[in-house]
């Protein structure tokens, strides 16, 4: 185990001896940031929620892009850009030993065309952004499988949600945060297998329960009381219908009764030697955060069915990748963006089916690349290696991209929401569908109610936010857990765990023995 200096925060990290053998078996050097500022520059380059109206490069009909009218890149519509009308190696050209790899990728970056959004295979859902499957969907992202959702994140397999983030598999649910299984649920959050219920924090499989946290299996409960079923009927006629007011009441009594309820200390099941939060069904994973079915990786968020996968985001089913962002079923892969289907690549962007490809953009179905140009398997291997070489000297060799490479302003993409440095700005520039204009009561921004959303609310009784969605957005994400981790002692047996729960919260955090004991 070694300290190092992190290169932009200033700060002492440490390279474990897991890191030492991990980067050796790779080939490459220990990183000069520490995880946070490293994840912090991959998430600089992944734009989900800001949409532009602008023209396609290529046949200038209007089109939807998360690149604005006015930026240096070419940027096409999706269906172009999967096209035969273009040739991504007609941008090729060779390495020059004389300047920076970095700024050469830079220069390509802004030749080479980029597409429009991130989406497929979707029905009535042009406003969405790096979503599949989707129907009658209208400014979500992150998601998959999904029909008649609106603005929400990291939702897949649901319908009729609004307003919801890292929601899976639910029903007519409201403003809900890390739910599953759950029908006809409202206000709540880290809920699974609930319905029709408001306002629950950490329940599973009841019903008919309002204002409850920490429950298991009940029915009929207000504020963890036990009602009989006629007489919590007519409790809850009284809140109804809600008004902000009587929200924001109910959310602050929940907050005040937190500390009184035992708190697992991390969000999950099914982990095994694993230090995290939200994590299911992963072993032997370290420093991650919204993980699932992984094995053995390390400094990631957001990683889905991943083996010995280290400092990635957005990732899913990959093996041996490192320092990736938003790269899919790939193996052996580093320094890349949204490369998918791939292997033995490094520093590429947006290259799919691609294999031995090395500072390309845009590629598919290629191998033996190098910033754009073809090269014989000989050719490639030798220059590659100088390349790297060369690399080395200028100490850009083991580092991701730097963040001002990235083609989206700061306060657009998803590091500003965990490590925010501005306030994020409106989605959907432009035009946008018609509705009814309002002010947001927090920032004055304007926003409006489309038809299907105001449909939702009054169906179900629900008021008409007073907050744009931006802001609603960076309320749900501000109710999970900082991804930090900080050493704490288990309030029941003392044992020692790592939590994302800092000292000076209010919860009392339990081990998960103490926590399993306590609950159920």
């Amino acid at each position: 185990m070694s300290k190092n200096e992190c290169a932009k925060c200033k700060s002492s990290f440490e390279i474990t001896k897991e890191d030492e053998v991990y980067l050796n078996k790779i080939n490459v050097p220990q990183p000069s940031f520490c995880p946070d500022c490293r994840q912090q520059r991959r998430l600089s380059f992944r734009n989900e929620r800001s949409l532009y109206y602008r023209k396609s490069d290529l046949s200038g009909k209007k089109i939807i892009s998360i690149y604005p009218e006015n930026s240096p890149y070419k940027v096409y519509s999706q269906e172009e850009w999967w096209s035969d009308e273009w040739d991504p190696l007609d941008y090729g050209r060779g390495f020059d030993f004389n300047r920076p790899f970095f700024t050469q990728f830079a220069e390509l970056e802004k030749e080479v065309p980029k597409i429009s959004l991130v989406t497929k295979s979707n029905e009535n859902s042009d406003y969405v952004n790096w979503g599949m499957s989707l129907k009658n969907c209208y400014l979500i992202t992150a998601a998959r499988d999904n029909e008649d959702c609106l603005y929400s994140h990291w939702i897949w397999r649901s319908k009729d949600c609004v307003d919801c983030g890292y929601t899976y598999d639910c029903e007519i649910c409201y403003e809900c945060t890390d739910c599953a299984n759950c029908y006809n649920l409202y206000y709540s959050q880290d809920c699974s297998n609930c319905k029709d219920s408001n306002f629950l924090k950490d329940c599973a499989n009841c019903s008919n329960c309002f204002c409850c946290i920490g429950l298991r299996n009940k029915e009929y409960c207000i504020s963890n009381k036990q009602y009989d079923e006629t007489s919590y009927k007519e409790e809850i006629k009284k809140y109804l219908p809600f008004t902000h007011e009587f929200i924001k009441k109910v959310e602050d009594n929940l907050e005040e009764a937190i500390p009184k309820i035992p708190t697992k200390y991390y969000h999950g099941y099914s982990t095994v030697n694993c230090i995290g939060d939200y994590m299911i069904e992963c072993k032997n994973c370290f420093n991650c955060f919204d993980i699932e079915k992984s094995e053995d990786c390390r400094y990631g968020e957001n990683i889905m069915r991943c083996k010995d996968t280290v400092d990635c985001a957005r990732t899913t089913l990959c093996e041996m990748c490192y320092e990736g962002l938003s790269t899919v079923n790939s193996y052996n892969t580093h320094f890349c963006i949204a490369t998918w289907f791939s292997r033995d690549c490094m520093y590429c962007d947006n290259c799919n089916s691609c294999k031995n490809c090395f500072g390309c953009i845009g590629l598919n179905n290629k191998e033996y690349c190098i910033l754009n140009k073809q090269y014989s398997k000989e050719d490639y291997e030798s220059l590659r290696d100088k390349i790297i070489e060369y690399m080395k000297e200028t100490k850009e060799f083991g580092e991701f991209f730097p963040a001002e490479m990235s083609p989206f302003k700061y306060e657009e993409t998803v590091a500003n929401e965990f490590y925010p440095e501005k306030e994020i700005l409106i989605q959907a520039r432009g035009e946008k569908e018609p509705g009814d204009s309002l002010k947001c009561v927090v920032t004055g921004k304007p926003y409006k109610l489309t038809a299907k959303e105001k449909g939702f609310y009054e169906k179900h009784s629900l008021p008409t936010p007073d907050k744009c969605p931006d802001q609603r957005h960076k309320e749900r994400m501000e109710k999970r857990n900082p991804r930090k981790l900080h050493k704490r002692n288990c309030q029941k047996c003392n044992c020692e765990i790592m939590t994302t729960y800092a000292p000076d919260r209010p919860e009392k955090i339990y081990c998960k023995k103490c926590y399993l004991e306590q609950t159920y």
